[in-house]
């Protein structure tokens, strides 16, 4: 990977107004579960640790995020990005942004400035991981921060549009994402495009199709992916109606090997989270639509074991990853 020349800057850990505390207020409806630890959001102001009975509030209505929230393996960094707001600009500068759960302390990237993209940290908290989207027509590219010295550097460039979601292998060296594959009638006339997961091989550069569908999520033991694929025989082509909703489960191998369904859902189905993967690896958590105003989630537990499908939480903010607690 060449380096990007966004390596300037200090980086400013300091203490945010909206440090950790205690979150009274709709704690009582809050996903929870003895022995784990969920991230929450509610886009596009709060993000909050639930641990058993215990709420923290990592950030409160002040600093808008622009991405999904993504938390390392042990539970001890929290990353997502915001509002530079020292930024005369306003919202056209945002910044990467990390929380450390131990000592309760933000650090800032003020180096980092983007305008749209998605973001994950690595398993291990070293790394974060950003696919940045552009608003002219340059492509999608990946870039990568070094949290303990602040280097940038970037990855490739692609072809097609990617999504908002990007998933760590545990080991660190891999990075699967999903991107649009174009697609055309016998005619040869365009039709909207459906979505297929690539795997990126971070050192090298190299990048890997995989399967067809869309949001992948790479489990804690590394034996799979969980992602969305597509019912066949949804589209009407008389009436000019083509599907492109993603509305089954399912899970392959990191090499695409093996692909089985393991949940079909509603055909209408609008999944906007990847699936939440247990820390066992044994169960995924799917965050599906309850309320399209308020953006908020009917949560559905998924057992690999014995695929049962059920709803474990009703109406509440989504969950954007599960760790257990220490």
């Amino acid at each position: 990977m060449r380096n990007s020349g966004l390596v300037a800057g200090v980086i400013l850990a300091l203490l945010l107004p909206w440090s950790i505390a205690s979150a009274q207020q709709d704690s009582d409806h809050l996903p929870r579960l003895p022995g784990a630890t969920f991230l929450i959001g509610d886009p596009t102001t709060n993000i909050t640790l639930t641990s058993g009975d215990n709420t923290d509030a990592v950030q409160q209505a002040g600093g808008e995020w622009y991405t999904s929230p993504s938390i390392s393996a042990d539970g001890s960094l929290i990353a997502t990005a915001f509002h530079y707001r020292g930024d005369a600009q306003g919202f056209a500068h945002r910044i990467f942004a990390t929380y450390s759960t131990r000592d309760n302390r933000w650090a800032e990237y003020k180096h980092t400035a983007f305008t749209n993209g998605t973001l994950a940290i690595s398993p291990s908290g070293a790394t974060l991981g950003y696919l940045e989207f552009r608003e002219d027509t340059s492509p999608a590219q990946f870039h990568f921060l070094d949290l303990a010295t602040g280097k940038m550097t970037a990855g490739p460039k692609l072809e097609q549009d990617p999504s908002n979601v990007i998933s760590w292998s545990p080991d660190g060296r891999r990075i699967a994402f999903d991107m649009e594959v174009p697609r055309m009638n016998k005619k040869r006339v365009p039709l909207p495009p459906l979505r297929a997961i690539y795997v990126l091989d971070v050192q090298t550069g190299g990048v890997t199709r995989l399967a067809d569908g869309a949001m992948p999520s790479w489990s804690p033991a590394g034996d799979w992916i969980a992602f969305y694929t597509y019912s066949p025989g949804r589209d009407d082509r008389r009436r000019g109606w083509f599907a492109t909703n993603a509305d089954r489960v399912s899970i392959m191998h990191p090499d695409g090997s093996d692909p089985r369904i393991i949940a079909k859902l509603s055909k209408d189905e609008d999944l906007r989270v990847p699936s939440i993967w247990s820390p066992d690896s044994k169960s995924i958590l799917i965050n599906r639509l309850h309320d399209n105003i308020t953006d908020t989630m009917d949560i559905y537990q998924l057992t690999l074991g014995s695929r049962k499908l059920k709803r474990k939480y009703k109406d509440t903010a989504p969950i954007y990853a599960w760790v257990a607690t220490k």
